[in-house]
Protein backbone atom coordinates (compact mmCIF):
# COMPACT_ATOMS: atom_id res chain seq x y z
CA UNK A 1 0.00 0.00 0.00
CA UNK A 2 2.78 2.42 0.95
CA UNK A 3 4.52 1.75 -2.33
CA UNK A 4 1.33 2.48 -4.26
CA UNK A 5 0.88 5.78 -2.42
CA UNK A 6 4.49 6.74 -3.13
CA UNK A 7 4.05 5.88 -6.81
CA UNK A 8 0.91 8.00 -7.05
CA UNK A 9 2.59 10.97 -5.36
CA UNK A 10 5.61 10.62 -7.63
CA UNK A 11 3.38 10.60 -10.70
CA UNK A 12 1.45 13.70 -9.62
CA UNK A 13 4.63 15.57 -8.75
CA UNK A 14 6.19 14.73 -12.11
CA UNK A 15 3.08 15.86 -13.95
CA UNK A 16 2.87 19.20 -12.10
CA UNK A 17 6.59 19.87 -12.57
CA UNK A 18 6.41 19.12 -16.27
CA UNK A 19 3.42 21.40 -16.85
CA UNK A 20 5.13 24.19 -14.91
CA UNK A 21 8.28 23.84 -17.03
CA UNK A 22 6.26 23.97 -20.24
CA UNK A 23 4.50 27.19 -19.17
CA UNK A 24 7.61 28.84 -17.79
CA UNK A 25 9.93 28.25 -20.73
CA UNK A 26 7.57 28.42 -23.68
CA UNK A 27 6.02 31.88 -24.22
CA UNK A 28 3.49 30.47 -26.64
CA UNK A 29 2.66 27.14 -25.01
CA UNK A 30 -0.98 26.48 -24.28
CA UNK A 31 -2.19 24.07 -21.66
CA UNK A 32 -5.89 23.20 -21.96
CA UNK A 33 -7.96 25.57 -19.78
CA UNK A 34 -5.24 28.25 -19.57
CA UNK A 35 -5.00 31.30 -21.83
CA UNK A 36 -1.60 32.85 -22.35
CA UNK A 37 -1.27 36.65 -22.20
CA UNK A 38 1.63 37.86 -24.32
CA UNK A 39 3.71 41.00 -24.82
CA UNK A 40 3.51 42.15 -28.42
CA UNK A 41 6.36 43.72 -30.41
CA UNK A 42 6.37 47.50 -30.86
CA UNK A 43 6.69 49.89 -33.78
CA UNK A 44 8.38 53.11 -32.64
CA UNK A 45 8.40 56.55 -34.25
CA UNK A 46 11.61 57.80 -32.69
CA UNK A 47 12.28 61.35 -31.56
CA UNK A 48 14.34 61.83 -34.73
CA UNK A 49 11.31 60.97 -36.88
CA UNK A 50 12.65 57.64 -38.10
CA UNK A 51 10.64 54.44 -37.70
CA UNK A 52 12.05 51.47 -35.81
CA UNK A 53 10.42 48.05 -36.04
CA UNK A 54 11.01 44.37 -36.66
CA UNK A 55 8.02 44.44 -39.03
CA UNK A 56 9.13 44.70 -42.67
CA UNK A 57 7.77 46.58 -44.46
CA UNK A 58 6.10 48.90 -41.92
CA UNK A 59 2.76 50.10 -43.38
CA UNK A 60 3.44 53.73 -42.47
CA UNK A 61 4.58 56.33 -45.00
CA UNK A 62 6.27 59.55 -43.88
CA UNK A 63 5.95 62.80 -45.80
CA UNK A 64 7.58 65.53 -43.77
CA UNK A 65 5.72 65.73 -40.46
CA UNK A 66 2.75 63.66 -41.70
CA UNK A 67 2.78 59.90 -41.07
CA UNK A 68 0.05 57.95 -42.89
CA UNK A 69 -0.94 54.33 -42.45
CA UNK A 70 -0.92 52.50 -45.78
CA UNK A 71 -2.46 49.32 -44.37
CA UNK A 72 -3.62 47.64 -41.18
CA UNK A 73 -1.16 46.87 -38.37
CA UNK A 74 -1.97 43.65 -36.51
CA UNK A 75 -0.37 42.30 -33.33
CA UNK A 76 2.03 45.24 -33.04
CA UNK A 77 1.56 48.28 -30.85
CA UNK A 78 2.80 51.79 -31.65
CA UNK A 79 4.99 54.12 -29.58
CA UNK A 80 5.21 57.78 -30.64
CA UNK A 81 8.25 59.64 -29.31
CA UNK A 82 8.44 62.34 -31.99
CA UNK A 83 6.76 65.71 -31.33
CA UNK A 84 5.02 68.04 -33.80
CA UNK A 85 3.73 65.35 -36.16
CA UNK A 86 0.40 64.12 -37.52
CA UNK A 87 -0.54 60.43 -37.56
CA UNK A 88 -3.27 59.87 -40.15
CA UNK A 89 -4.76 56.39 -39.90
CA UNK A 90 -6.49 56.76 -43.30
CA UNK A 91 -9.27 54.55 -41.91
CA UNK A 92 -6.94 51.63 -41.14
CA UNK A 93 -6.65 49.51 -37.96
CA UNK A 94 -4.03 49.09 -35.30
CA UNK A 95 -5.36 45.94 -33.68
CA UNK A 96 -4.65 42.67 -31.97
CA UNK A 97 -6.59 39.43 -31.91
CA UNK A 98 -4.58 37.91 -29.05
CA UNK A 99 -4.62 38.56 -25.31
CA UNK A 100 -1.78 40.97 -24.59
CA UNK A 101 -0.29 43.44 -22.09
CA UNK A 102 0.30 46.20 -24.64
CA UNK A 103 -1.10 49.68 -25.13
CA UNK A 104 -2.37 50.19 -28.68
CA UNK A 105 -0.74 53.61 -29.01
CA UNK A 106 1.61 55.00 -26.38
CA UNK A 107 1.89 58.74 -27.10
CA UNK A 108 4.85 60.22 -25.22
CA UNK A 109 5.44 63.33 -27.36
CA UNK A 110 3.98 66.85 -27.55
CA UNK A 111 1.80 68.54 -30.17
CA UNK A 112 0.90 65.30 -31.94
CA UNK A 113 -2.40 64.86 -33.78
CA UNK A 114 -3.88 61.37 -34.25
CA UNK A 115 -6.84 61.16 -36.61
CA UNK A 116 -8.97 58.81 -38.72
CA UNK A 117 -7.76 55.63 -37.02
CA UNK A 118 -9.29 52.47 -35.51
CA UNK A 119 -7.70 50.91 -32.41
CA UNK A 120 -8.90 47.67 -30.85
CA UNK A 121 -7.81 44.56 -28.97
CA UNK A 122 -5.14 45.85 -26.58
CA UNK A 123 -4.80 45.87 -22.80
CA UNK A 124 -5.31 49.64 -23.14
CA UNK A 125 -6.25 51.30 -26.45
CA UNK A 126 -4.39 54.57 -25.81
CA UNK A 127 -2.02 56.22 -23.32
CA UNK A 128 -1.20 59.93 -23.65
CA UNK A 129 1.53 61.45 -21.48
CA UNK A 130 2.50 64.37 -23.73
CA UNK A 131 0.99 67.86 -23.80
CA UNK A 132 -1.00 69.76 -26.44
CA UNK A 133 -1.87 66.52 -28.24
CA UNK A 134 -5.11 65.98 -30.17
CA UNK A 135 -7.02 62.73 -30.73
CA UNK A 136 -9.86 63.09 -33.24
CA UNK A 137 -12.15 60.98 -35.45
CA UNK A 138 -10.74 57.79 -33.97
CA UNK A 139 -12.50 54.56 -32.97
CA UNK A 140 -11.18 53.04 -29.73
CA UNK A 141 -12.56 49.78 -28.39
CA UNK A 142 -11.81 47.09 -25.88
CA UNK A 143 -12.50 43.42 -26.42
CA UNK A 144 -16.25 42.73 -25.99
CA UNK A 145 -15.86 41.02 -22.62
CA UNK A 146 -13.63 43.67 -21.03
CA UNK A 147 -13.86 47.29 -19.89
CA UNK A 148 -10.44 48.86 -20.23
CA UNK A 149 -8.82 52.24 -19.66
CA UNK A 150 -7.71 55.05 -21.92
CA UNK A 151 -5.31 57.37 -20.07
CA UNK A 152 -4.88 61.05 -20.92
CA UNK A 153 -2.32 62.22 -18.38
CA UNK A 154 -0.65 65.14 -20.15
CA UNK A 155 -2.03 68.68 -20.15
CA UNK A 156 -3.94 70.77 -22.69
CA UNK A 157 -4.75 67.60 -24.61
CA UNK A 158 -7.85 67.47 -26.79
CA UNK A 159 -10.00 64.34 -27.21
CA UNK A 160 -12.68 65.27 -29.72
CA UNK A 161 -15.06 63.61 -32.16
CA UNK A 162 -14.12 60.04 -31.28
CA UNK A 163 -16.12 56.86 -30.74
CA UNK A 164 -15.22 54.88 -27.61
CA UNK A 165 -16.59 51.41 -26.83
CA UNK A 166 -15.95 49.58 -23.58
CA UNK A 167 -13.27 51.89 -22.19
CA UNK A 168 -13.07 54.48 -19.41
CA UNK A 169 -11.03 57.60 -20.14
CA UNK A 170 -9.02 58.89 -17.17
CA UNK A 171 -7.45 62.33 -16.95
CA UNK A 172 -5.36 64.18 -14.38
CA UNK A 173 -6.26 67.72 -15.43
CA UNK A 174 -6.27 70.58 -17.94
CA UNK A 175 -7.72 68.49 -20.78
CA UNK A 176 -10.67 68.86 -23.17
CA UNK A 177 -13.23 66.20 -24.10
CA UNK A 178 -15.86 67.19 -26.62
CA UNK A 179 -18.25 65.69 -29.20
CA UNK A 180 -17.35 62.09 -28.38
CA UNK A 181 -19.73 59.12 -28.48
CA UNK A 182 -19.01 56.81 -25.53
CA UNK A 183 -20.67 53.40 -25.06
CA UNK A 184 -20.01 51.02 -22.12
CA UNK A 185 -17.49 53.45 -20.72
CA UNK A 186 -17.15 56.97 -19.39
CA UNK A 187 -14.79 59.77 -18.39
CA UNK A 188 -13.07 59.74 -14.99
CA UNK A 189 -11.76 63.09 -13.71
CA UNK A 190 -8.96 62.97 -11.13
CA UNK A 191 -7.53 66.47 -11.61
CA UNK A 192 -8.66 70.04 -12.13
CA UNK A 193 -9.69 72.39 -14.93
CA UNK A 194 -11.01 69.77 -17.34
CA UNK A 195 -13.76 70.54 -19.83
CA UNK A 196 -16.29 67.82 -20.72
CA UNK A 197 -18.76 69.14 -23.27
CA UNK A 198 -21.22 68.01 -25.95
CA UNK A 199 -20.51 64.29 -25.55
CA UNK A 200 -23.10 61.51 -25.75
CA UNK A 201 -22.82 58.77 -23.12
CA UNK A 202 -24.59 55.41 -23.11
CA UNK A 203 -24.86 53.61 -19.75
CA UNK A 204 -22.08 55.37 -17.80
CA UNK A 205 -21.10 59.02 -17.67
CA UNK A 206 -18.63 61.27 -15.82
CA UNK A 207 -16.96 60.31 -12.53
CA UNK A 208 -15.46 62.90 -10.18
CA UNK A 209 -12.77 61.40 -7.94
CA UNK A 210 -10.76 62.63 -4.98
CA UNK A 211 -10.25 66.38 -4.81
CA UNK A 212 -10.99 67.07 -8.46
CA UNK A 213 -12.05 70.72 -8.77
CA UNK A 214 -12.86 73.55 -11.19
CA UNK A 215 -14.14 71.19 -13.89
CA UNK A 216 -16.88 72.16 -16.33
CA UNK A 217 -19.39 69.50 -17.45
CA UNK A 218 -21.69 71.14 -19.98
CA UNK A 219 -23.99 70.21 -22.86
CA UNK A 220 -23.66 66.43 -22.57
CA UNK A 221 -26.38 63.81 -23.02
CA UNK A 222 -26.47 60.89 -20.59
CA UNK A 223 -28.55 57.94 -21.77
CA UNK A 224 -29.05 55.88 -18.63
CA UNK A 225 -29.92 52.31 -19.53
CA UNK A 226 -29.38 49.98 -16.55
CA UNK A 227 -31.15 50.01 -13.20
CA UNK A 228 -27.98 49.68 -11.10
CA UNK A 229 -24.85 51.65 -10.20
CA UNK A 230 -23.18 50.66 -13.47
CA UNK A 231 -25.47 53.16 -15.18
CA UNK A 232 -25.16 56.77 -14.04
CA UNK A 233 -24.84 60.30 -15.31
CA UNK A 234 -22.53 61.83 -12.71
CA UNK A 235 -20.70 59.76 -10.08
CA UNK A 236 -19.01 61.51 -7.17
CA UNK A 237 -16.44 60.01 -4.83
CA UNK A 238 -14.06 62.00 -2.64
CA UNK A 239 -13.55 64.91 -0.29
CA UNK A 240 -12.51 68.50 -0.82
CA UNK A 241 -14.07 68.99 -4.26
CA UNK A 242 -14.50 72.62 -5.20
CA UNK A 243 -16.33 74.55 -7.91
CA UNK A 244 -17.25 71.78 -10.36
CA UNK A 245 -20.00 73.29 -12.53
CA UNK A 246 -22.53 70.96 -14.20
CA UNK A 247 -25.17 72.55 -16.46
CA UNK A 248 -27.04 72.33 -19.80
CA UNK A 249 -26.80 68.51 -19.68
CA UNK A 250 -29.57 66.06 -20.56
CA UNK A 251 -30.16 63.24 -18.09
CA UNK A 252 -32.43 60.72 -19.82
CA UNK A 253 -33.67 57.32 -18.72
CA UNK A 254 -34.80 57.85 -15.12
CA UNK A 255 -31.93 55.74 -13.79
CA UNK A 256 -29.43 57.14 -11.24
CA UNK A 257 -28.69 60.50 -12.86
CA UNK A 258 -26.35 61.37 -9.98
CA UNK A 259 -24.82 58.95 -7.49
CA UNK A 260 -22.45 59.43 -4.55
CA UNK A 261 -20.19 56.46 -3.97
CA UNK A 262 -18.19 58.18 -1.22
CA UNK A 263 -18.08 56.51 2.17
CA UNK A 264 -19.64 58.29 3.95
CA UNK A 265 -21.50 60.36 1.31
CA UNK A 266 -20.01 63.83 0.89
CA UNK A 267 -23.25 65.59 -0.13
CA UNK A 268 -21.52 67.00 -3.25
CA UNK A 269 -19.93 69.80 -1.27
CA UNK A 270 -18.55 72.39 -3.68
CA UNK A 271 -20.33 71.08 -6.78
CA UNK A 272 -22.95 73.16 -8.57
CA UNK A 273 -25.65 71.74 -10.82
CA UNK A 274 -26.43 75.06 -12.51
CA UNK A 275 -24.38 78.08 -13.54
CA UNK A 276 -26.55 80.62 -11.73
CA UNK A 277 -29.08 81.04 -14.53
CA UNK A 278 -29.60 77.67 -16.26
CA UNK A 279 -29.41 74.10 -15.03
CA UNK A 280 -29.94 70.67 -16.58
CA UNK A 281 -32.76 68.64 -18.08
CA UNK A 282 -33.89 65.74 -15.86
CA UNK A 283 -36.26 63.21 -17.42
CA UNK A 284 -37.57 62.25 -13.96
CA UNK A 285 -38.27 65.85 -12.90
CA UNK A 286 -42.04 65.29 -12.64
CA UNK A 287 -41.40 62.49 -10.14
CA UNK A 288 -38.95 64.46 -8.00
CA UNK A 289 -40.79 67.81 -8.17
CA UNK A 290 -44.43 67.10 -9.10
CA UNK A 291 -45.56 70.67 -8.39
CA UNK A 292 -43.04 72.32 -10.66
CA UNK A 293 -44.27 74.66 -13.40
CA UNK A 294 -42.50 76.54 -16.16
CA UNK A 295 -41.67 80.17 -15.43
CA UNK A 296 -43.49 82.04 -18.21
CA UNK A 297 -41.81 80.83 -21.43
CA UNK A 298 -38.27 80.71 -20.06
CA UNK A 299 -37.86 76.94 -20.39
CA UNK A 300 -37.00 76.78 -16.67
CA UNK A 301 -39.08 75.24 -13.89
CA UNK A 302 -40.05 77.29 -10.85
CA UNK A 303 -39.14 74.49 -8.43
CA UNK A 304 -35.55 73.22 -8.01
CA UNK A 305 -34.64 69.64 -8.78
CA UNK A 306 -33.33 67.86 -5.63
CA UNK A 307 -29.95 66.19 -6.05
CA UNK A 308 -28.85 65.18 -2.57
CA UNK A 309 -29.73 66.74 0.78
CA UNK A 310 -29.57 70.51 0.33
CA UNK A 311 -27.85 70.27 -3.08
CA UNK A 312 -30.23 71.35 -5.86
CA UNK A 313 -30.39 72.19 -9.51
CA UNK A 314 -31.97 75.61 -8.99
CA UNK A 315 -32.81 76.20 -12.64
CA UNK A 316 -33.93 72.83 -14.09
CA UNK A 317 -34.82 72.86 -17.78
CA UNK A 318 -38.31 71.93 -19.02
CA UNK A 319 -36.97 70.25 -22.17
CA UNK A 320 -33.66 68.77 -23.32
CA UNK A 321 -30.97 71.19 -24.35
CA UNK A 322 -29.97 70.92 -28.00
CA UNK A 323 -27.64 68.01 -28.70
CA UNK A 324 -24.59 69.60 -30.29
CA UNK A 325 -22.86 66.50 -31.59
CA UNK A 326 -21.91 67.46 -35.15
CA UNK A 327 -19.58 64.59 -35.99
CA UNK A 328 -20.80 61.02 -36.48
CA UNK A 329 -18.03 58.44 -36.42
CA UNK A 330 -18.90 55.29 -38.41
CA UNK A 331 -19.01 52.09 -36.39
CA UNK A 332 -16.37 49.79 -37.91
CA UNK A 333 -16.92 46.06 -38.06
CA UNK A 334 -15.61 44.74 -34.71
CA UNK A 335 -12.62 42.46 -34.79
CA UNK A 336 -12.86 38.89 -33.43
CA UNK A 337 -12.57 38.41 -29.69
CA UNK A 338 -9.12 37.79 -28.29
CA UNK A 339 -7.95 34.27 -28.86
CA UNK A 340 -5.18 32.20 -27.31
CA UNK A 341 -1.81 32.28 -29.05
CA UNK A 342 -1.05 28.88 -30.52
CA UNK A 343 1.60 27.53 -32.85
CA UNK A 344 3.02 24.20 -33.90
CA UNK A 345 6.07 24.59 -31.69
CA UNK A 346 3.96 24.88 -28.56
CA UNK A 347 1.96 21.78 -29.48
CA UNK A 348 5.16 19.79 -30.04
CA UNK A 349 6.54 20.93 -26.69
CA UNK A 350 3.36 19.91 -24.91
CA UNK A 351 3.35 16.46 -26.53
CA UNK A 352 7.03 16.03 -25.63
CA UNK A 353 6.29 16.92 -21.99
CA UNK A 354 3.45 14.42 -21.83
CA UNK A 355 5.68 11.77 -23.38
CA UNK A 356 8.30 12.39 -20.66
CA UNK A 357 5.63 11.95 -17.99
CA UNK A 358 4.48 8.70 -19.62
CA UNK A 359 8.07 7.36 -19.68
CA UNK A 360 8.52 8.24 -15.99
CA UNK A 361 5.30 6.44 -15.09
CA UNK A 362 6.25 3.32 -17.06
CA UNK A 363 9.72 3.32 -15.46
CA UNK A 364 8.22 3.56 -11.98
CA UNK A 365 5.79 0.72 -12.69
CA UNK A 366 8.66 -1.49 -13.92
CA UNK A 367 10.77 -0.71 -10.84
CA UNK A 368 7.88 -1.56 -8.50
CA UNK A 369 7.15 -4.74 -10.45
CA UNK A 370 10.78 -5.96 -10.20
CA UNK A 371 10.86 -5.22 -6.46
CA UNK A 372 7.60 -7.12 -6.02
CA UNK A 373 9.04 -10.18 -7.82
CA UNK A 374 12.20 -10.13 -5.69
CA UNK A 375 10.15 -9.93 -2.52
CA UNK A 376 7.93 -12.78 -3.68
CA UNK A 377 10.93 -15.02 -4.48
Amino acid sequence: MKKAVKATLFFLGALILTLFIVQAFSPHAQIPGLQKIVTLPIITILGTGSIQSSLVPVPISANGSVYTLTGNIENYSLDIQCSNIILDGAGHWISSGVMNWNTGINLQANQVKITNLNIQGFNSPLNVTGSNDAITQTYLASQPEYSLEITVHGSNDSFAGNQVVGSFITTTGYDYFTENNITRGGIELYGAYNSVSENVFYSSGVSLWGQTSFNTIMGNTFNLLKADNSSFGISISGRGMESNVIYLNNFAGNVAPVIDVSNPPQAYVGDRFDNGSVGNYWSDYATKSPNGREIATTGIYNTPYPIYGSIMDNYPLTSPSVEKITMQIPNPTPLPSARPVTNNASQIQLLLALAIVAILVVAMVLVLFRRHRRTAS
